[in-house]
């Protein structure tokens, strides 16, 4: 089923300054086996490159996907801590992740996901971060 996508992301760096930044986007969603499914494309700013994302949603675990310019595979579960390495056309960074929640709710038969967590990299806060995913 084809839907309307909105990932909203609030970050606070270790300073304490605060980013917000949102996406939109037509995304393909379904339901298969007690699994969430959510596929959509986006677009830098300034080039002609195309990231796919996928987002994944099972038992609490909300699993993000980035493949093309930049690339990662991203796990958020309360109960496991994970690494990530965000691959750019810059360099890799490797990021682990610290979730503290992941819920779902649903609202008019769509899922609304929000995750929130911690990204360090080498011991050192590169965000404490809320995402709320809302699908339309």
């Amino acid at each position: 089923m084809n839907v309307t996508l909105t990932l909203t992301g609030h970050q606070t760096d270790e300073s304490g300054a605060e980013n917000i930044t949102e996406t939109k986007a037509i995304a393909e969603y379904y339901e298969k086996n007690g699994t969430l499914y959510i596929f959509y494309d986006e677009t830098i700013e300034g080039t002609d490159a195309t990231i796919k994302n996928t987002i994944k949603f099972k038992n609490n675990v909300l699993e993000m996907s980035k493949k093309g310019l930049y690339n990662t595979r991203m796990v958020f579960d309360p109960a496991h801590e994970f690494q990530a390495d965000y691959q750019t056309p810059f360099g890799s960074l490797t990021m682990d992740i610290h979730t503290t929640l992941v819920n779902c709710t649903y609202k008019e038969d769509l899922p609304q996901i929000t995750a929130q967590y911690t990204l360090q990299s080498g011991g050192a806060l590169i965000s404490q971060t809320t995402v709320h995913i809302q699908l339309f």
